[in-house]
């Protein structure tokens, strides 16, 4: 392919020099569209990306597909793990509720034996 001009860079990017292009196509361009599209059952370029891009496409195990699928999959799982917290974020809240509403009866009830007690201890301090 560094023969008509194409190769691989960094990150693995196409690099494209259309000088060295020219040059091939000048110098023979039946073997450069032979290279590209082929020639009888023997497969080109263009055959092979179009192969690696319906392997990355297929609606059904394509890798797009499946890496979206995973991605899915992953949403998914931390939608159920906020679920459950929420749940139980909101047990947490309802035990602190009855226990704050027992805190308050038992304050109550302290203050009526408090009221008792003052009234109870004055009447003993006036009987005297």
């Amino acid at each position: 392919m560094s023969q008509v001009g194409l190769s691989l860079g960094d990150g693995n990017l196409l690099e494209f020099e259309l000088d060295t292009f020219n040059e091939s196509v000048a110098g023979d361009f039946i073997a450069v569209r032979d290279l590209f599209a082929g020639i009888g059952e023997n497969e080109g370029v263009m055959d092979r990306v179009e192969g690696m891009i319906d392997a990355m496409t297929d609606s059904i195990d394509g890798r797009f597909k499946l890496a979206a699928e995973g991605f899915d999959a992953r949403i998914e799982n931390a939608e159920d793990s906020i679920e459950r917290y929420e749940l139980s974020v909101s047990n947490y809240e309802t035990l602190l509720a009855a226990k704050f509403t027992a805190m308050e009866s038992i304050i109550a009830q302290l203050n009526v034996q408090s009221s008792y007690l003052t009234q109870y201890l004055g009447n003993l301090s006036d009987s005297d």
